[in-house]
């Protein structure tokens, strides 16, 4: 199988084709991100060069380019022969409206000529939608926009060109809410900011709302789903809603007992919340991947 991989996120591409090498599948993959330098790229693949070194170029291509320039795009399907493109170009906050409907929507129109190009041999097209959840995303809130209701529309606004245009099904929509997170090279972006945090000594402020959590593992299995059995016709895979945690109540709190009894450094950590609650009086999490992902994240950070 030939994969196109747009919006590389390069630790997800990591995933990807060490899942892919693992399981000895035959596969070749072109990613393409227009977001960090050739240096950037390079440390962040060197793991997979050094582990795999016998993957060349016609196994794995990193081409720097943005992903709304149609005619380059399609010439770069052309000449790698693809057959899938899994679409990870998703809503982000940290972008205005205008440049998130550029981005997504534009980019997303050229994905639908793709796939009934008779010059190419498109079979599926796999989109990952991010739904976000809670006001305040990363630790940032901004009072001028309603970023839930932001992504919810740009989501919305794909999934109805899917209809109207989708007719051979040769798209396939994969959903979660909130974060994607692992216990080894993947970003735990939110887990890893109040770990810095309580590290540097700082008093980081616990919002009272709840947050949704997938592991890495989930995302990819769905994606492998489309892969390899591309006859299904599901038009859409849901990762579950069930590990929602409470970030004033639960994770913060979890993170701290983690912290404390990794490093044993007796250091004081607080943090500011919504309600009295006392620390000690909070249940800490012990669902398993959230456990790794925090360890994982202590270690990494106090490194």
């Amino acid at each position: 199988m030939n994969i196109l991989l747009l919006g590389g996120n390069h630790n997800f591409s990591l995933h990807i084709i060490e899942k892919l090498l693992l399981l000895k599948k035959n596969f070749n993959i072109v990613i393409i991100d227009n977001n960090i330098s050739r240096n950037q790229n390079y440390n962040n693949f060197c793991d997979v060069y050094k582990h795999y070194g016998y993957l060349d170029e016609s196994n794995l291509k990193i081409i720097h380019e943005n992903a709304n320039n149609k005619i380059i795009i399609k010439n770069i399907c052309k000449q790698y022969n693809i057959n899938y493109i899994i679409n990870n170009i998703k809503y982000n906050q940290k972008y205005s409206f205008q440049d998130n409907y550029n981005n997504l929507i534009h980019g997303y129109g050229n994905l639908l000529d793709y796939c009934y190009d008779k010059e190419l041999n498109i079979i599926k097209v796999i989109n990952i939608y991010r739904l976000i959840t809670a006001k305040y995303y990363n630790l940032q809130y901004n009072k001028n926009r309603n970023i839930q209701n932001e992504s919810r529309g740009f989501n919305d606004t794909q999934k109805c060109l899917n209809s109207f245009f989708d007719h051979k099904n040769k798209i396939v929509n994969v959903q979660y809410n909130d974060y994607i997170i692992g216990n080894d090279n993947l970003c735990n972006n939110l887990i890893e900011k109040y770990i810095y945090m309580f590290k540097i000594g700082d008093v980081p402020y616990a919002h009272d709302t709840n947050i949704y959590f997938h592991h890495i593992d989930e995302l990819i299995a769905s994606i492998f789903v489309v892969l390899f059995f591309p006859d299904r016709n599901d038009k859409t895979y849901t990762l579950s809603t069930t590990t929602i945690y409470n970030i004033q109540n639960e994770l913060v709190p979890s993170i701290i007992n983690y912290i404390n009894t990794t490093r044993q450094d007796n250091k004081e950590l607080n943090y500011h919340s919504q309600t009295n609650q006392k620390y000690d009086d909070i249940v800490k999490i012990i669902d398993n991947n959230i456990v790794k992902s925090i360890q994982y994240s202590i270690n990494k950070i106090y490194e």
